[in-house]
């Protein structure tokens, strides 16, 4: 009874929550671990009841239950893993000066993350943190190519005008701290 509410309330963790964070998600997963490994401790006890009264049939079910719950975390943990990666990634990238980047690398690192998302399994795939990495994933690949047209010779100062007036920011995209 015990895994079935614990699998029927799995998807209302923070840890399946954009909202959540890295940190806070990586501390909740902690946390449901622990109360996994306590229910994995309970089970032994009742498959062992079940044998000595040679009905071990009773406990097949919810020892499946419980490693189906083990599973689940697992890929959420990726899920998690993915995240941190793909934010630490972006950060540095965020990071480059103009004059540095490099489009062709982040795109099929960005690619490469994609791929990996998708490989994913259906538990990550339903929850709301795998939905917004995915939305960032995708927004950042269609926003690459606009960084390849702006840094493409034909951009006039004419353009970078109508850009900084657009964005509602002042820069010199001629500086070398750009």
């Amino acid at each position: 009874l015990k895994s079935k509410v614990a699998q029927k309330n799995f998807s209302d963790h923070p840890l399946n929550k954009n909202e959540t964070g890295v940190i806070a998600a990586y501390a909740d997963i902690l946390k449901v671990k622990k109360d996994f490994f306590a229910m994995d401790k309970e089970m032994e006890t009742l498959v062992g009841y079940a044998t000595v009264f040679e009905f071990p049939e009773i406990t097949e079910e919810a020892a499946v239950k419980i490693k189906e719950l083990h599973t689940d975390l697992n890929s959420m943990l990726q899920l998690w893993h993915m995240t941190a990666m793909v934010q630490m990634e972006m950060d540095v990238w965020s990071q480059t000066l103009w004059n540095d980047i490099n489009v062709e690398q982040m795109e099929d690192g960005t690619k490469g993350f994609y791929k990996q998302l998708r490989a994913l399994d259906k538990v990550a795939k339903g929850s709301n943190a795998y939905a917004e990495l995915e939305r960032k994933v995708k927004g950042f690949l269609t926003a690459l190519p606009l960084v390849t047209d702006l840094r493409h010779q034909s951009m006039r100062p004419r353009h970078w005008d109508m850009l900084r007036e657009l964005t509602g920011k002042q820069f010199d995209e001629t500086s070398t701290a750009f």
